[in-house]
């Protein structure tokens, strides 16, 4: 629709930009000056073009519906003569539902009966391949949305936010960003332990609202790398007040059942970390999950309780335990000794417990045969000569004359079983590479 023609010259600046009354470098989607200073660009959809038009939208994309509470639609197009407002309160807020064709998207900014309606915020991390057409009860919200309603999650009590965190639509987005993840695994799961997966992760949903922010996070972060989008600064913000959260609640309630099950979180929280932030980062991340690692690893007694050393972790119990969170650390902390030459954070016990007969889904989602996790464990002792490690020898005896393991499941396909003894005969090779290398002067 045509818009009357305001006098004055023609905006060109973000919205963040223009609110802060600073220069903006007119990056589109998102100016370099919000990004450098770790702020949200709320884009240029506020802008009107030289002939009195709304900018134009992205490539491909529809006018943003607006449904207001008695349930009238609005176009973007027909609201380009409003303002922004920069309002904090929270009192009579109106939560508008946007809906594009991209992803769909919550419009989580609030707005009181008075004030006019704030443009959208596009979700330029397309981070899901579901269609819009499928979202018609509750959409899932943008990256962007997400993180303003964080951040203001103690004052909003209510909302399509809390709703769609709360609702059965999102278990059913996070079982379903689980089975997109299997299916982008090189091997799969085998017999019975998929159900059992998704059996783990619905209790888990379910025992904090911090727990579900924190999976929701994992799964952005996840599918993001998998589509090869861009890790956003917001991943590095969100995790931030995730923090902040969880170390708020185990100093309130360390011995409530949330803080209980919020250990293992705060630790897949860190490993999160690990994975967006520099890897520059990485060892200074995993020092300070190391004391997580511990904690959480001390509170389940199966782990420790016929081990002879209290103060080191059986690699092997850790591995075939239903705690991914702490398999997942001791696979980062032993490549990255490795990688970078310095110590593991954790001692880990690799002469108590033995490979089981079955599967592990350890396994087929790193492609890691267990024993080579532990021989790599093995092998950064003896190159930083701990006290009680293996010889070198002794190490490259059991390298030499190793044998591959069967195929795990009868049902692979036969280029299945092939890749899996590759894999197990790259590991060997490599780590006994690695072996001569940190034996020899």
């Amino acid at each position: 629709m045509a818009q009357r023609s305001v006098p004055g010259p023609v905006g060109k600046s973000c919205l963040t930009c223009k609110q802060r009354h600073k220069k903006c470098d007119q990056r589109r989607p998102t100016c370099r000056s919000c990004e450098t200073g770790g702020l949200e660009c709320l884009g240029y959809s506020h802008n009107r073009s030289t002939n009195g038009l709304v900018s134009p939208e992205l490539p491909g994309s529809q006018p943003n519906i607006a449904i207001d509470e008695q349930g009238h639609s609005r176009n973007d197009r027909d609201d380009a003569e409003t303002t922004p407002s920069t309002g904090d309160s929270v009192q009579d807020e109106k939560t508008l539902i946007s809906h594009s064709s991209q992803p769909s998207s919550l419009s989580l900014v609030p707005q009181t009966a008075s004030q006019a309606r704030i443009p959208v915020t596009r979700n330029y991390l397309p981070l899901s391949s579901t269609k819009a057409s499928d979202l018609t009860i509750l959409p899932l919200p943008s990256l962007q949305e997400l993180f303003i309603t964080f951040s203001r999650i103690r004052l909003l009590s209510s909302g399509p936010a809390t709703a769609f965190l709360g609702s059965p639509r999102y278990e059913s987005y996070i079982l379903g960003h689980f089975n997109r993840m299997i299916n982008h695994t090189y091997f799969k799961p085998v017999r019975e332990q998929k159900s059992r997966l998704f059996e783990m992760v619905t209790s888990r949903l379910r025992t904090s609202r911090i727990t579900r922010w924190i999976m929701l996070l994992n799964a952005r972060v996840c599918e993001s790398s998998v589509e090869g989008a861009p890790l956003s600064q917001l991943f590095s913000r969100w995790i931030r007040d995730l923090e902040v959260a969880v170390r708020t609640t185990l100093v309130r309630e360390p011995t409530s059942l949330e803080a209980q099950s919020l250990q293992g979180d705060w630790l897949e929280l860190l490993l999160v970390k690990a994975v967006v932030g520099p890897t520059t980062n990485a060892i200074q991340v995993l020092q300070s999950a190391a004391p997580a690692f511990l904690q959480t690893a001390y509170s389940c007694p199966d782990l420790w309780s016929d081990n002879p050393d209290p103060m080191s972790i059986p690699l092997l119990k850790i591995v075939v335990s239903k705690h991914h969170e702490l398999a997942n650390f001791a696979l980062i902390d032993c490549t990255c000794a490795m990688i970078f030459g310095v110590p593991q954070q954790v001692e880990h016990d690799t002469s108590t417990g033995s490979l089981p007969n079955g599967p592990l889904p350890y396994e087929w989602v790193h492609s890691t045969p267990t024993e080579f996790l532990v021989l790599l464990a093995e092998i950064n002792a003896c190159r930083d000569q701990q006290l009680g490690a293996r010889d070198w020898r002794e190490i490259e005896y059991q390298l030499v004359t190793w044998l591959s393991r069967p195929v795990h499941n009868e049902t692979w396909e036969s280029w299945m079983a092939v890749a899996w003894l590759a894999v197990q005969e790259s590991w060997r090779l490599a780590l006994l590479a690695y072996l001569y290398l940190v034996s020899f002067p």
